[in-house]
């Protein structure tokens, strides 16, 4: 079996076309690596981007606002980019005791909401524009560095939600094997 970085190099990602093809081999993939035990950010405390198609995922999320994904293929890469970023935000600005307390709890819990979920959450667009670029509302005008206190609380405004939503456009979640 080709290894996922090998598959990776091999697709050509275009968020912007219609043509989600590519991007739903790549979620299958990762779907497919994290059952058979990929590496996440979870345990090892790494710090690694996740391969670039699965932010070419979110961000094709992120700009047309619609998700032709499984959700159960979505989940996986999801969570662990969104734990990376949540990681990586923490890392960058120390917190207090107390802070950094209520952050991993409330880290724990979002990563176990989306989890949970049988379907992917109405906010998925936010949850996704939050997750690239994590500093364009949370950061000090003065500095520009990432509040994550406030970075938590937009996450989790965007997480606890209820209501999901089916893929938007069912004819194009699976991919023609014609």
């Amino acid at each position: 079996m080709p290894s996922f970085l090998n598959l990776l190099k091999t697709l050509r990602i275009d968020t912007m076309t219609s043509d989600i093809g590519p991007l739903h081999k790549s979620l299958e993939a990762y779907h497919a690596m994290a059952m058979g035990g990929m590496p996440s950010s979870e345990g090892d405390g790494s710090l690694e981007s996740p391969p670039p198609p699965v932010s070419c995922v979110l961000r094709h999320i992120a700009t047309t606002g619609r998700n032709p994904f499984p959700w159960v293929l979505l989940r996986a890469a999801l969570c662990d980019e969104l734990n990376r970023v949540l990681l990586e935000a923490v890392a960058r600005v120390p917190l207090s005791v107390n802070d950094a307390d209520y952050f991993e709890t409330d880290r724990k819990f979002v990563l176990d909401h989306l989890n949970s979920l049988d379907g992917a959450p109405f906010t998925l667009q936010r949850l996704c524009e939050l997750i690239l670029d994590p500093a364009e509302h949370n950061s000090r005008r003065s500095d520009g560095l990432l509040r994550p206190m406030r970075f938590m609380n937009s996450v989790r405004k965007s997480v606890i939600v209820y209501t999901t939503v089916p893929p938007s456009d069912p004819e194009k979640t699976a991919v023609n094997s014609q």
